[in-house]
């Protein structure tokens, strides 16, 4: 399809739009972090949110919808309460089977079971600071290094990340613990461990979640009013 030259965006209803990708990547998330550690049930339930947007009245399908009363999917809730579903027609992402068959194979890949064996946690890949971000605070990328030395700074970065500033002084000097080397250290890991418990609360993740939603709405505004030639 891409040598056809057929393109998945645009503006009309059932293309990838950005807010529809948003839609799916958080449909994604929620699918992972609601059946974690259950594999089986991660990958069902995964399948269950792209099946769900493509399903029409003519040709429903929710096979692997959850179930019951409280199900986020409207369809198997109205059955669970003996009511007749409303028309698909309503749903508010809507994708036709042409734009499913193209993404497939991208959920085929993420919902293999290797990539759901690192997903079991159902916990961010780096809750505290990028393991990228120490290195390059060590080893930055303006100054040229040579092999040796960058081998050296990487181990460094590695075992500061895993083992903390207090522990990795401990291992290069085991002797010298009360000096003020280690009191700075002691400062730079509490300071860790509270941005970590910071970041992981639900009111910091609201609020980042709020910031991210206010600046695309900001940024759409600002495309409609400049039009294309506005770069956020």
């Amino acid at each position: 399809w891409r040598l056809k030259k057929v393109t998945l965006g645009g503006k009309k209803r059932g293309q990838l739009t950005e807010a529809t990708i948003k839609k799916l990547q958080n449909y994604f998330r929620r699918a992972i972090v609601s059946c974690a550690p259950n594999m089986p049930l991660m990958k069902a339930s995964v399948y269950a949110t792209l099946f769900h947007c493509m399903s029409t009245d003519s040709k429903p399908q929710h096979h692997n919808c959850p179930d019951f009363e409280y199900s986020w999917c409207f369809y198997k809730r109205a059955k669970a309460m003996n009511k007749t579903p409303k028309s698909h027609k309503q749903m508010k992402t809507s994708l036709p089977a042409e734009i499913v068959e193209k993404i497939l194979p991208v959920y085929q890949r993420l919902a293999s079971d290797a990539m759901l064996s690192r997903c079991t946690s159902a916990q961010t890949q780096n809750t505290n600071e990028s393991i990228h971000s120490c290195i390059w605070r060590i080893s930055t990328k303006e100054t040229f290094d040579s092999k040796k030395r960058q081998e050296l700074e990487i181990t460094a970065a590695v075992r500061v990340y895993n083992f903390g500033y207090v522990e990795s002084m401990k291992m290069n000097s085991p002797n010298a613990v009360h000096n003020n080397s280690f009191t700075i250290a002691e400062k730079r890991d509490n300071r860790r461990a509270y941005q970590q418990k910071r970041k992981s609360s639900q009111q910091f993740k609201l609020e980042r979640s709020s910031k991210k939603y206010k600046k695309l709405s900001n940024d759409k505004k600002s495309i409609k009013q400049e039009g294309p030639t506005y770069i956020p």
